[in-house]
Order: structure tokens, then C-alpha cells, then sequence
């Protein structure tokens, strides 16, 4: 089984901002698949298909950014039973270690403030750099061995002072950037299905991509 969670923040006004390209990525992924996300989980919503022979299942948490844990372990919860995954048996909604890694290792999607827009990045591993809905997936899972597709934000100013970063995540994208971020969407779903085919090593090799300042 193959297991894509998207990161992001539900509701209208987060849906064009900097901190939900990974729900952007999973939802163009989806639909060059003809895959329909339903509402299956007060914690998320839900699409399923196939890749490679095996089964797909794309997760778009419901639960806001610092909890998508919550939300993995929900999806867990719902489908242990016939998807064979281990739970600690005592476990709360967002216990440390609360997923078996061995069982399912989900593909994150997430936006990076460090990385120039356009930029891509796959990797097999590596640390939340404060990503607080990486943070919150690593927590349930126990450590940071998952592999996740960075996608870069940061404009032609590059990196904003740390105070300013909240406030910059949940900005929408100027309009002289949207051609760079159409072009990097476009990017992110052909390295996600790499990565869910060949691995998340040779997504990295293949599929890489710097981004390019773009003026505001």
C-alpha cells in the first residue's frame, strides 16, 4: 500500500496560501488520476486508487497543520482491521509512537519557507525543520523515517526574520508568482509518482528541481 498525506490547512481561507501546496499537490495528483477525495473522517477526507499494482491512498487532514498527526492515526484507526496496520493498543490520538513505521510509511507533501519558490525537493528522510505538520506526523510515527516532497515558498527576498514566518506561510501567492507555482505543481506530481514507483531515491536523483527568484 502506498500512502500519500497531504499538509495543509482546511477551509476557504487557507486554500491559496503558501502553507497548503502540499493539499495543491495531492489534489492536482488526484485529478490527473480521476481520483474524488470524500469525506470519510471528521479528521480528514479521503481518495483511493491504485499505482503500480498497489493500493493508493491519498489523506488531506482536516485537523489544521500542528495536528495532522491526529489524522493519520484516525485513518489508521478506521482501517486496521482489513489494512493489517499496527497501533499501540493503549494509544491516544496523538501519542508519541502511536503508528507502527515498520506497518505504513506515509509520503508527506509539504510547503518549505527555506527553499526558493518553484524549488522541489524529495528526500527519503530527514528533520522537520520546523515544519510544525511535519513535526506532528513524526511524533504518531515516532521519528522522522518517512519520506516527504518539499516545496519551496520563499520569494525574491528570500528567507523573512522568524517572527515574520506565520504570517508569510498563511499569505497568499502574488500574481507574478503563480506562473512559477503552476510550473512547480506541475513538477511535485510527476516526482511524487516517481517516488511512489521507483523510490524515494531516485525521485530525488531524477526529479530535484532549484527554484528561481521571481520579482514581486
Amino acid at each position: 500500500m502506498q500512502l500519500v498525506v497531504g499538509l495543509g490547512n482546511p477551509g476557504p481561507e487557507y486554500a491559496s496560501t503558501r502553507h497548503n501546496l502540499g493539499f495543491l499537490v495531492l489534489e492536482e495528483f488526484a485529478r490527473r488520476r480521476g481520483l474524488r477525495f470524500a469525506p470519510v473522517h471528521p479528521d480528514f477526507d479521503a481518495a483511493e486508487g491504485a499505482i503500480a499494482g498497489a493500493r493508493l491512498v491519498l489523506l488531506r487532514p482536516l485537523t489544521h497543520m500542528n495536528r495532522s498527526g491526529r489524522a493519520l492515526v484516525s485513518w489508521a484507526r478506521l482501517n486496521r482491521q482489513h489494512a493489517g496496520l499496527g497501533l499501540a493498543r493503549s494509544s491516544g490520538l496523538a501519542e508519541p509512537g502511536a503508528l507502527d513505521l515498520q506497518a505504513v510509511v506515509p509520503t508527506a507533501l509539504c510547503d518549505d519557507i527555506a527553499l526558493p519558490l518553484g524549488a522541489v525537493r524529495v528526500r527519503g528522510r530527514g528533520s522537520s525543520g520546523g515544519h510544525r505538520g511535519l513535526e506532528s506526523l513524526a511524533e504518531v510515527l515516532g521519528g522522522n523515517d518517512f519520506p516527504r516532497v518539499r516545496l519551496g515558498v520563499a520569494g525574491s527576498e528570500g528567507l523573512p526574520a522568524p517572527e515574520l514566518w506565520a504570517d508569510y506561510v498563511l499569505s497568499e501567492f502574488t500574481p507574478a508568482e503563480r506562473l512559477a507555482v503552476d510550473e512547480m505543481l506541475d513538477h511535485a506530481v510527476g516526482a511524487l509518482s516517481v517516488l511512489l514507483v521507483e523510490g524515494a531515491a531516485v525521485a530525488a536523483a531524477r526529479c530535484n528541481r532549484s527554484g528561481k527568484p521571481v520579482a514581486a
